[in-house]
């Protein structure tokens, strides 16, 4: 099953609630993507939170102008694993997934 996260809150809760969405399905055997989108993408000026998804198989998306529009820096502030993307790829990936959750 495939399980699409959109994190569209840079509240720090919203990130432990990413945690456990994408842990508890990774452990079984769902794939997911988060995509960081409106106020989301002030999660990438957190790298390290960031980077244990990576470890966890999850795919990391980020629409570029989100992070333009909010002052996030691309060309220093992009954890690595990160992807950027565009909300464009957000509707295909809502088409394409199984279920999709907004934070």
């Amino acid at each position: 099953m495939q399980i699409l996260i959109v994190s569209i809150s840079g509240e720090a809760e919203a990130i432990k609630d990413i945690r456990g969405i994408s842990s508890a399905s990774v452990s079984r055997g769902h794939s997911v993507t988060i995509f960081l989108t409106g106020d989301g993408v002030n999660h990438l000026r957190d790298g390290e939170r960031l980077a244990e998804f990576s470890s966890m198989g999850v795919r990391l998306l980020a629409c570029r102008t989100s992070a333009r529009d909010r002052g996030v820096a691309l060309d220093r502030e992009l954890p690595k694993g990160v992807e950027m993307s565009s909300l464009t790829a957000l509707i295909e990936l809502m088409e394409s997934s199984d279920r999709a959750v907004f934070l």
